[in-house]
């Protein structure tokens, strides 16, 4: 309800339904810094149906789940912006597609508008996003008086710069990258290996959860328990969630806070989450369960890496596209000109050919 599909550099003022309780973002984009992605998306009708507990039954799943009808898992680009295996796959297709800039830099305007904090890797993607002239002089202004042509810059851009170049990248990326990447066999395959399809496994609970660290296995099992508790939400006919539905929200919550409360990127999200505890609805959970699935990210990727994850989904008939390779680290600027930030060697003379083997 709070979310926005046009980010604007503004005020966001979220009341969401917490009694006088607001939450207050000053000069972010509207669309990155409230888009609470909930994961309910088509992919969750094919999958209601949990395999039994016989790992070996998984590949039933997974296979039916690379076709398009079921690896659908999510048409709205918000909540590939905020699901960091989700984001990955979207980042790997534009990679191949020689457009990665625009995805990265969504991103990274995001967290230079959170921390107020410019990345290196802001700067870069800055210089190298196509932007129109006047902006382009804007930042190459900011680049003169404040670097020295060898290194980043010290500073931070221009806000308005990050904002008009956020607002080019994420039209760019929303209107022409993400339309191909939702047909491609990168979203496909996202579908099918993302937790929030795993974790409804019991074959894959039982092979995966093994191999967490303690902290971890609770967060998938808040999960696990949150997802379930969404499927039995009842509602009264006022709309509110029913006494029960409260309660068990309630016993959920007791049951997995602490571990919850111990994540540094979860303490805005508990915080909301005890505002509205005693309303009960239906998302009440799904911002946690977003930052659960981010943390269980790295254990998962190492587990499909292991030889029970790889007999898992070669047992399946299912095969991982290749990764790409890592990009390299943002390079320091070279010199450039004031007028149009064009390229050339610190030192050349002004009439360097910047596009010589392009």
């Amino acid at each position: 309800a709070c979310g926005l599909n046009v980010p604007n550099l503004l005020v966001v003022a979220c009341k969401c339904r917490r009694r006088g309780t607001s939450r207050r973002h000053v000069g972010a984009p509207a669309a990155l810094l409230w888009r609470m992605g909930c994961f309910y998306g088509p992919c969750y009708g094919p999958c209601a149906s949990l395999c039994p507990a016989d790992p070996s039954s998984c590949e039933v799943h997974l296979i039916s789940s690379a076709s398009p009808e079921s690896s659908s898992w999510s048409m709205r680009f918000e909540d590939f912006l905020t699901d960091d295996f989700a984001y990955d796959y979207l980042l790997r297709f534009a990679t191949a597609e020689h457009s990665s800039e625009n995805v990265l830099l969504l991103r990274q305007a995001d967290e230079f508008f959170v921390s107020g904090q410019a990345s290196d890797e802001l700067k870069h993607s800055l210089m190298t996003v196509g932007l129109p002239g006047k902006t382009r002089r804007r930042l190459s202004d900011w680049v003169s008086s404040d670097g020295d042509g060898v290194a980043f810059p010290v500073g931070a851009p221009p806000a308005d710069v990050v904002s008009e170049a956020f607002r080019l990248c994420y039209k760019v990326v929303r209107h022409d990258v993400f339309p191909r990447f939702v047909q491609s066999e990168h979203h496909r395959e996202m579908g099918a290996l993302h937790l929030s399809h795993m974790l409804r496994n019991a074959g894959f609970r039982a092979a995966f959860l093994p191999t967490l660290a303690p902290r971890e296995r609770e967060l998938a099992e808040f999960w696990h328990a949150a997802s379930a508790w969404r499927e039995q939400h009842t509602s009264l006919a006022s709309g509110w969630a029913s006494e029960q539905t409260i309660e068990e929200a309630k016993a959920v919550w007791a049951r997995h806070a602490a571990a919850a409360r111990a994540l540094d990127a979860a303490a805005d999200a508990a915080r909301m989450l005890d505002a509205r505890l005693f309303e009960g609805p239906s998302d009440l959970f799904c911002e946690m369960q977003v930052i659960a699935l981010n943390q269980l990210r790295a254990p998962y990727e190492h587990f499909l890496a292991t030889p029970p994850g790889a007999a898992m989904l070669k047992a399946s008939g299912f095969k991982r596209m290749p990764m790409p390779p890592s990009p390299p680290p943002a390079a320091a600027p070279l010199d450039r000109r004031p007028s149009d930030l064009c390229v050339r060697p610190s030192g050349a003379a002004d009439d360097y050919d910047y596009a010589a083997g392009w």
